[in-house]
């Protein structure tokens, strides 16, 4: 009996509505979790603002280069310690070796660690909390060094990373041991170097979020207005002191992390053009050395360097700005093995007085890393001598440069500060600079050029250190860093956002409420029943044009196969929404699933016990995982790109396949495919291995919500509609379904002349195509 228009018109109404709803509801909770990111309490001032937003000019300098060490500072870069108290290498053997011997023989000004102090994991590494052993060992190893009481307190600067804020429910918590027993015992730091040829200012975000997760939603960070407002006003205070480079610190890389505003409304990409360098950890060479360098230029503003870890890796990094000229080196440890076990965690000294030089040039500048407007490139050009500073714990013997393969004649002169050799016992910043005569008119061809500077010890062994460069000073294109240059420079915080929106609107849009609005359309023309037959004769021609290609494929000419392939498509686009219409008139799956994906955007996928270490009554210990981030008890948000990424998970591997496989199940093949085609009477998802992938995705899908409690307690297993309830639900609806419409086996491969008798108006089951004759399946089976 056909269905009264008015129901299926306030039925679409009703669908709309919904859908609007929940968009509207998703549209609020994203705000809501953003309020911090964009918050304005305390603006800077109109003026503060335009300063900011306008982009520095550097005045060119009419200098030239010394023929001393005097306009130079140095410094180094550590990152990801992990201090562990389970592991049985690296780590603490690292660092312990970094501050006995290579710290001492660079002799730096000062230096950073970026992140990652302590691992903060448990022995089998699922989870994750603060153990004061590790906090005490990596204190303990700061004052045996004598790092703590070096510059008046002024020599070792430490920031928190992820790990350090494992199940921290505050910065103020007593479980945030950073508090009392790092360096620097604050939530960011900055401070303003003052030397006598220029001032560089030191900024360290912390982008930890507000309340620490326990892994593994703990991986991303970003800035939030109070941390935006730290960076806008110390860039201000160096800019009010002329200050010649802006270096800031962070342990996550740009790409990991989300920015807020200040409250001036300037986003970081408005005040990014102050910043030289961005230094920062984190990514640990990535998964099989796809990070090997993972050096970017950001939005053409700044560049970005992340250093490999110590905890593994064993790296460290060198930077010399020499006359404002940025030069570094990232370099392992020396060591006979790596990483070092804790049991003999000191390497012979025999060894390490077989160390060959380090070797770093800083005249000509690599014009792989020019910093466009913010160094005295210019200085190149009227430049005499090759600059190379050599580190080494033997007397240099000589030391010597080639450009283009040609060897350099003139002899080095050492000019640095200083003898050219050093004792590790000697703690005084050591700056051994030795320079090469040369004409860089020879070169200034607006070619690029390679210089090699070798340098050799008394003992005999030498190291090679190799610089592209250009005579004026412009950036070299290409830095060659490979995928670990693109990874530091894609953003990945709008990537995982996209990513969900066009997944999410792919599942609950496309696949869902269109096919029900088409249907309901059509019902209330009158015209339902006729495009379904007509779009299925359609399909069914399509599909027996494609047997006969497949018969004679090997004699068909290019542009028939372009045509076959075009036509494929089309043929699989159409049948896909025919697919999704047909399951759209079976309002026991329709609805459920329609239902699901609008809650999806609303309410929580699952709850679980995120900051274990937070009091019962905090608020803080149990929160709800969301998509746009953890909402705890107390009302406040923790916006973490981990759950965009954990989202866009759940839509692809859960969800899509889902629909896509009750959308099959719902169809007749007959109305698809022609009798040539074998899926006609048994078509894929039928098939048995077919069903043993459907069975280990359900499976796998159980064991997820299950291994959820291992990390956020069973709660997160049982309060989890996303995830534990779906499949559940989805092993019930397949089960159920399994011989295809209403359970009967041989719906749709019945012997039929015109369509089904009893076929409601508002789609009850499966028609068939008039005048295709068909036969029943021996095995039976649904479509």
């Amino acid at each position: 009996m056909p269905s009264d228009p008015r129901r299926l018109a306030l039925t679409m109404v009703v669908l709309v509505a919904l859908a609007l709803a929940a968009l509207r509801g998703g549209l609020y909770l994203y705000d809501a979790s953003m309020a911090d990111l964009r918050a304005r309490t305390a603006p800077l001032g109109a003026d503060a603002s335009a300063v900011l937003a306008t982009p520095p000019q550097r005045s060119r300098s009419s200098a030239g280069f010394s023929d001393s060490a005097d306009n130079v500072m140095h410094f180094m870069q550590v990152s990801d310690l992990h201090v562990s108290r389970f592991r049985a290498k690296g780590g603490i053997a690292h660092l312990g070796h970094f501050l006995q011997h290579e710290m001492n023989l660079i002799g730096p000004d000062l230096v950073l660690a970026t992140g990652d102090l302590t691992d903060a994991k448990s022995k089998s590494t699922l989870n994750s909390q603060q153990h004061r052993e590790e906090w005490v060992a990596y204190h303990t190893m700061l004052e045996d060094s004598g790092v703590l009481k070096r510059q008046q307190g002024r020599f070792w600067w430490d920031q928190r990373g992820n790990h350090d804020c494992f199940n921290i429910p505050s910065f103020a918590s007593s479980e945030n041991m950073f508090r009392t027993l790092s360096a620097v015992k604050q939530e960011g730091y900055a401070f303003h170097l003052r030397k006598p040829f220029g001032v560089y200012s030191f900024i360290a975000v912390d982008a930890c979020p507000e309340a620490g997760a326990t892994r593994p939603i703990n991986f991303f960070g970003y800035l939030d207005t109070k941390d935006m407002d730290f960076l806008a006003s110390q860039i201000l205070v160096g800019q009010q002191q002329a200050h010649n480079h802006t270096f800031v610190m962070s342990h996550y890389p740009t790409s990991t992390m989300l920015f807020g505003e200040t409250s001036d409304g300037l986003s970081f990409w408005d005040i990014s053009h102050h910043i030289s360098v961005w230094l920062c950890g984190h990514l640990h060479k990535l998964a099989g050395g796809l990070g090997e360098t993972m050096y970017a230029f950001q939005d053409n503003h700044f560049l970005e360097l992340e250093l490999a870890d110590l905890k593994s890796h064993a790296t460290y990094r060198i930077v010399v700005v020499d006359h404002d000229l940025v030069s570094f080196l990232d370099l392992p440890l020396f060591t006979p093995v790596l990483p070092i076990p804790h049991q003999s965690p000191f390497v012979p000294q025999t060894y390490i007085r077989g160390r060959p030089p380090i070797v770093l040039v800083t005249n000509p500048k690599d014009g792989r890393f020019v910093l466009e407007g913010r160094e005295p490139v210019e200085m190149i050009r009227r430049s005499r001598h090759i600059r190379v500073f050599v580190w080494s714990e033997r007397p240099i013997e000589r030391v010597q440069a080639s450009i283009d393969g040609d060897v350099l004649l003139a002899e080095a002169t050492y000019r640095g500060r200083g003898k050219p050799w050093k004792s590790l016992a000697d703690e005084d910043p050591h700056l051994p600079l030795w320079t090469i005569p040369w004409s860089p008119v020879v070169y200034d061809d607006d070619h690029e050029h390679t210089l090699i500077a070798t340098a050799w010890d008394s003992a005999g062994a030498s190291t090679n250190y190799t610089v592209v460069f250009r005579v004026d000073g412009q950036r070299i294109a290409e830095m060659d860093t490979g995928v670990g240059g693109a990874i530091i420079g894609f953003p990945f915080g709008l990537l995982f956002k996209d990513l969900f929106v066009i997944g999410y609107l792919f599942v609950s849009i496309g696949f869902l409420l269109i096919p029900k609005l088409f249907v309901l359309a059509t019902q209330i023309l009158g015209t339902y029943d006729t495009l379904r037959r007509t779009a299925s004769q359609r399909l069914v021609e399509r599909d027996t044009e494609a047997q006969e290609y497949l018969t004679m494929a090997r004699l068909a000419t290019p542009s028939e196969r372009l045509h076959h392939t075009l036509s494929d498509f089309a043929f699989t686009t159409r049948a896909t929404f025919f697919r999704f219409c047909e399951m759209a008139t079976y309002p026991s799956l329709f609805y459920p699933l329609f239902l699901f994906n609008l809650y999806l955007l609303v309410g929580p996928w699952f709850v679980g016990e995120f900051v274990p270490s937070a009091p019962a009554d905090s608020g803080r210990r149990y929160g709800w995982m969301m998509v746009y981030g953890i909402w705890f008890q107390d009302g406040t948000w923790t916006p973490l790109l981990d759950n965009w990424l954990f989202a866009f998970y759940g839509i692809v591997y859960s969800v899509l396949p889902l629909e896509m496989y009750l959308s099959f199940c719902c169809t007749s093949p007959a109305l698809l495919y022609a009798p040539t085609n074998p899926r006609h009477f048994r078509p894929i998802h039928r098939r048995w291995y077919v069903h043993l992938m459907v069975v280990v995705s359900l499976m796998y899908h159980l064991g997820d919500s299950l291994g959820m409690a291992t990390f956020y307690g069973p709660i997160s297993a049982f309060v989890s509609p996303a995830k534990t309830w779906l499949t559940l639900w989805a092993a019930a609806v397949l089960w159920a379904w399994r011989k295809g419409p209403h359970g009967t086996p041989a719906h749709g491969y019945a012997e039929v002349a015109g369509d089904e008798p009893g076929k409601a108006a508002a789609g009850s089951g499966p028609q068939h195509v008039p005048g295709v004759r068909m036969r029943r399946a021996a095995s039976g089976g649904g479509a």
